[in-house]
């Protein structure tokens, strides 16, 4: 999404971990030392649009209640927004769904029998346990309602449609 144009507000930004139903990531960022409001504003907010950039293909993206809502409005390529999960189940903080509004020419999909982390490669057997001696939730591990392996074939299917009926249609 940043590559087709969309730039972060960095007041939203700064404020993403204050508010636990948009936090992604922030106990990590927590433990890792990091505070969001100490981020370099003026790099943060700026564009960072690349013209060979001719569609988006966006699967759960993160953070983009911290976009700027007039850099999404501009963006000028087709956009895919593939959210994980029933409209009802999908966390707050990686629905996409408002996307679809400002963004100009984009279209919008869910995956309702996937989990939130369906996109991540599969666990391995002692995934779960090193997850929680780290002091991590194990729910990274849990699927949806199918294996991981199907759903990575159904996105990836998505994916090749949207880029073809995108990409097909440039001249």
């Amino acid at each position: 999404m940043v590559l087709a144009g969309a730039r972060f507000d960095p007041d939203r930004y700064a404020r993403l971990c204050d508010q636990p139903e948009t936090a992604v990531d922030c106990a990590w960022f927590a433990r890792s030392g990091i505070d969001l409001k100490t981020i370099d504003a003026a790099m943060l907010g700026r564009s960072q649009r690349d013209e060979r950039i001719k569609a988006v293909v966006a699967v759960d993206p993160e953070l983009s209640a911290s976009f700027a809502p007039e850099s999404i409005a501009g963006i000028k390529v087709p956009v895919d927004i593939i959210n994980l999960g029933s409209p009802d189940a999908i966390p707050s903080a990686l629905d996409a769904s408002s996307l679809k509004t400002l963004t100009p020419s984009s279209r919008y999909d869910t995956v309702p029998d996937a989990s939130s982390f369906s996109a991540f490669n599969p666990c391995t057997p002692d995934g779960p346990a090193l997850l929680q001696e780290d002091g991590d939730d194990d729910a990274i591990c849990r699927d949806g309602t199918r294996p991981r392996k199907e759903v990575h074939r159904e996105i990836a299917g998505r994916i090749a449609d949207a880029l073809h009926r995108s990409l097909s249609a440039l001249p």
